[in-house]
């Protein structure tokens, strides 16, 4: 197993918000006369489970000035009893003038009755709740899975095992609070051969620590009505050089992954099936109050035969040995898996998780493939993956997670509608995405309303809130709580109404309107996988003005190694014109800052109150945010127009832009100061700016202004300057070496490219050419191929994974040559690459060739593989220079 990167593993002391999730959050009431109130706790409760329950109902009375000690007549008494109901956590309050009966069958419907007094106590503004009124809820979904903010990850690059870790993830403040928001269970990052025993190997040496601390973590969360489940990508594949490979090689597929990696498990072999099922089993039999498992089953990594990333026609060379199904594949694997929670712990739940983000629809051996779980087990989808918007009049299609897509996918509802009322499972990102992923939430809860209405309609019964982000308990998470034992059962004003009251009282409706405003407002935000994973928003601070046409290639913000910035903004436009986000994030501006107006005038009154303070805070923040994300990405058109013209008219309004965003920037550092949780990634597991890193690109941003005056003062254009500097490099027609044996070169006419490669014909390797437009605004093109045995294939580009659309560019491609050298020609229609028009008559170039593990780069070398993205680097790249004499044969 990976060993923890201690130079990478974050201080979580350094954290504020660390420190202030470990402590209760107060109510603010006014002043009144103490009150003493009674707490008649007569439903039956042998283990204490409920304790921690009574005891929230004392901190909001306490905060009142309410007693249950004292002289005096008691003004109000608080009764739990048992009684009859048809579904788990279900309760009733009955509220009179004397007090507050509340009835369940089970302690969870307690805890969830005491938790929603405290709702009404709230709202009252420290008042006791009317008398006359009768309420009755009943949980939709069984199991909300949530999880602390900051919780390890275990992988690369830090590979943190939180079940070694002296840090308590879930002190009791945190744990009270994710309750009350409806939350009751928990997951924590596992490996099954760490946790688990089984015959076939040696026990993991730190097995028992591990076991210890899960023991504890179950205990403690268990007294909050929350259970604990494990998070697992299992069976895990494996390399040739792991041990149970060498002693069982019968155990696991023919042939290795499609990745070159990793050899999925057979779920034909016996073995196999014992290995689950012994893994499991004494997990589950030691700790059998754990809740469950979630394991990721499809679309993340190898773990069975079938593919894992599930795009094309089943081809399984080992199929001829068992003659299964991809769908009887699947069932015997998760049966394996559920027969040994189950013989551990009856209860214990298997959630199979067929992670399928693509925006691209999945082979269709996968499509309806929830239906081959076994009884019991719990298939569970992405929510949004696949989804459809339309946007400035065209049909957009959405990758992996959104907030601001209300959902469901057409993907996600015809699994659903497939289950007929059986256990399903969904997978959201409601308290932030990864659209926006530096905030505690966003403050959308109309889209929770719209998406929980939706999980009600399609009987989903399980519902996973979160990824590594999106954690921290915030307005959203309440609604999701809220939503999910009343999602239908009332129409969104009154919802949003009810949601505000118990923290804003007479100022809700102020709160609902300003709520409201940011649902319009988010609607706009750009629907495109690239958009939301490389866009500026989630590291706008990071990134840097350039004058000059850098291209520094984009970063990947969930990695806390990736390096920051960049300037090559094409590559997070996805099927958008820069033109068009820059007018959809306007609109989103405008109708964000009509909601924050809303929040204003309340700045002062609600000062002293943390909570409340910082809400309106995340608001004022997430407007600074886009209009710093929409500056750059004006910017950066005006950049082009630049080049372009290759004048200098557009200079000035650039320099105001930098001017405007260095007064954003002023603006954030007391919001970031006051509020640590904001520039916080939860998967990279660290702030991406603070206070500091602001002041840091204040200074970044006086030297972009430097390069602004260098270009106005320069007697030479701006291209001829950018060539002097070394970052504009234009090329014509002539062979180059892009390694020792091969050479290269390219010739065009007005609608075709064509590329030429010469090189020996011995051997295979890969082939990919990735082309842009010169100033890197527009979305690139990686078209693929492969020379295996003599024979060229395309590969396809990589347009149809991140846009859902199989979108052809090639045009042409062959290979022709006499005796032991080959040569290789590939055209493309000029319309289907990146665009050049008259004034800039370059597109900008380079490929790269794989032989086995050599790879040689026509220019530069590359950069680290980024996901959707590849490892291409825009700054390592050429111009070919697509004017004057037009020769398409010529190859010299």
């Amino acid at each position: 197993m990976e060993q923890k990167n201690a130079s990478l593993v974050p201080d979580i002391t350094s954290w504020a918000f660390a420190k202030e999730i470990r402590e209760f959050s107060p109510q603010k009431f006014p002043l009144r006369a103490p009150r003493k109130v009674e707490i008649l706790s007569d439903f039956p409760d042998p283990e204490g489970l409920l304790e921690t329950a009574y005891a929230s109902v004392k901190r909001v009375l306490a905060d009142a000035g309410c007693t249950p000690t004292g002289a005096g007549k008691v003004l109000y008494r608080i009764r739990t009893e048992k009684a009859p109901a048809e579904h788990f956590e279900e309760y009733k309050l009955t509220l009179t003038e004397e007090g507050c009966l509340i009835t369940a069958a089970d302690t969870e419907g307690v805890r969830r009755g005491l938790y929603e007094f405290c709702d009404l106590f709230c709202a009252e503004n420290g008042a006791f709740p009317p008398g006359g009124k009768f309420i009755s809820r009943r949980p939709f979904l069984k199991t909300r899975l949530g999880r602390c903010p900051f919780s390890p990850i275990k992988r690369k690059p830090l590979n943190v095992d939180e079940l070694l870790e002296e840090t308590d993830y879930y002190p009791d403040a945190l744990l009270d609070t994710l309750a009350h928001a409806g939350i009751n269970g928990i997951w924590i990052v596992s490996a099954l051969r760490e946790l688990g025993k089984t015959s076939l190997l040696p026990e993991d040496p730190k097995r028992e620590r591990r076991i210890a601390k899960l023991e504890k973590t179950v205990e403690k969360c268990r007294r909050y009505g929350i259970k604990v489940y494990l998070f697992m990508i299992e069976p895990f594949g494996v390399t040739e050089k792991d041990p149970l490979f060498q002693l069982h090689r019968e155990m696991f597929a023919d042939e290795i992954d499609d990745q070159g990696e990793k050899y999925g498990y057979c779920p034909a072999s016996p073995l196999t099936e014992q290995y689950l099922t012994e893994l499991l089993s004494s997990i589950f039999s030691q700790v059998p109050l754990l809740g469950g498992v979630v394991d990721i089953v499809l679309g993340e990594r190898t773990t069975s035969c079938l593919p894992a990333l599930p795009l094309y026609p089943l081809h399984l060379s080992c199929r001829s040995r068992c003659g299964l199904s991809a769908g009887e594949i699947m069932y015997k694997r998760l049966k394996a898996m559920r027969d040994g929670i189950r013989a551990g712990s009856p209860e214990g739940e298997l959630i199979a998780w067929f992670y399928l983000p693509l925006a691209e629809e999945p082979a269709d051996w996968v499509k309806g493939i929830s239906s081959c779980v076994p009884e019991g087990v719990v298939p569970q989808f992405n929510f949004e993956s696949g989804g459809e918007k339309e946007q400035l009049g065209k049909v957009r299609k959405g990758g992996d997670y959104w907030v601001s897509y209300d959902g469901p996918s057409p993907r996600f509802r015809h699994e659903a509608l497939s289950r007929k009322g059986a256990l399903m499972g969904a997978k959201l990102q409601l308290g932030c995405g990864y659209e926006l992923s530096i905030v505690p939430g966003i403050p959308v809860p109309s889209v929770a309303f719209r998406k929980y209405r939706e999980l009600a309609r399609l009987n989903v019964t399980h519902v996973m809130q979160s990824w590594y982000l999106g954690n921290f308990p915030t307005v959203m998470t309440k609604a999701m709580g809220m939503l999910s034992f009343a999602a239908g059962n009332e129409e969104e004003d009154d919802f949003l109404l009810r949601l505000a009251l118990p923290d804003w009282r007479e100022d809700a409706p102020s709160v609902v309107r300003a709520w409201k405003f940011f649902d319009k407002a988010y609607q706009n935000f750009p629907f495109n996988l690239l958009f939301q994973y490389y866009a500026p928003q989630n590291n706008m601070p990071c990134w840097r003005f350039h004058f000059f046409p850098d291209l520094d290639p984009l970063a990947q913000p969930w990695k806390v190694t990736s390096i920051p910035g960049g300037d090559a903004v094409g590559e997070a436009m996805g099927s958008f014109t820069l033109e068009e986000t820059i007018f959809l994030m306007e609109k989103l501006i405008l109708s964000w800052q009509k909601g924050v107006e809303e929040l204003l005038p309340l700045r002062e009154k609600y000062a002293a109150w943390k909570e409340r303070s910082r809400e309106i805070g995340i608001a004022v923040f997430l407007l600074k945010v886009f209009q710093g994300s929409s500056n750059l990405l004006n910017f950066y058109r005006l950049r082009r127009a630049l080049y372009a013209e290759n004048g200098k008219r557009v200079l000035p309004d650039m320099v105001k832009i930098v001017e405007d965003q260095k007064r954003i920037f002023r603006e954030i550092i007391p919001l970031l100061q006051k509020d640590s949780r904001l520039g916080f990634h939860g998967e990279a597991l660290t702030r991406l700016f603070d206070e500091n890193s602001v002041r840091k690109a204040l200074e970044e941003a006086d030297k972009a202004l430097k390069e602004a005056e260098e270009i106005l003062e320069s007697p030479l254009p701006p291209r001829e300057l950018a060539q002097k500097k070394g970052v504009w490099n234009e090329i014509g027609p002539a062979w180059r070496n892009v390694s020792d044996s091969f050479q290269w070169s390219f010739a065009y006419s007005s609608d075709i490219l064509s590329l030429f490669l010469r090189g020996p014909k011995e051997g295979d390797f890969e082939l990919k050419f990735h082309f842009m437009d010169a100033l890197g605004c527009v979305r690139h093109l990686i078209e693929s191929f492969r020379y295996e045995k003599g024979v060229l294939t395309s590969l396809g580009n990589n347009i149809h994974l991140t846009e859902g659309e199989g979108v052809s560019t090639i045009f042409h491609y062959s290979c022709e040559g006499e005796g032991d050298v080959g040569e290789w020609l590939f055209q493309w229609k000029r319309n289907t690459l990146p665009p050049v028009d008259g004034k800039l008559p370059f597109l900008r170039f380079n490929f790269l060739l794989r032989r086995g593990e050599k790879v040689s780069y026509a220019f530069g070398k590359g950069t680290d593989s980024r996901l959707w993205l590849g490892e291409f680097s825009p700054h390592d790249s050429a111009l070919l220079c697509l004017a004057g004499r037009e020769d398409l044969e010529a190859k010299i």
